[in-house]
């Protein structure tokens, strides 16, 4: 319960959180001065937004 998602959950409105888990492993800079865009896993983000737009497609009933 700890991310934007739980806001809409109170208000009985659906909503998911996609997350790798970063703040939780060790060594990452995960809110730090050192959390900066050369530390993000671009070609991973890709992935996992092509992966969302995909799920919310079929969900909506499109053709992803």
């Amino acid at each position: 319960l700890r991310s934007d998602h739980i806001g809409f959950w109170e208000q009985g409105i659906e909503a998911i959180m996609v997350t790798d888990t970063a703040n939780l492993r060790e060594g990452t800079p995960y809110h730090t001065a050192d959390d900066t865009a050369a530390t993000l896993d671009l070609p991973y983000m890709v992935n996992v937004i092509k992966v969302v737009a995909a799920l919310t497609c079929l969900e909506a009933g499109l053709q992803p």
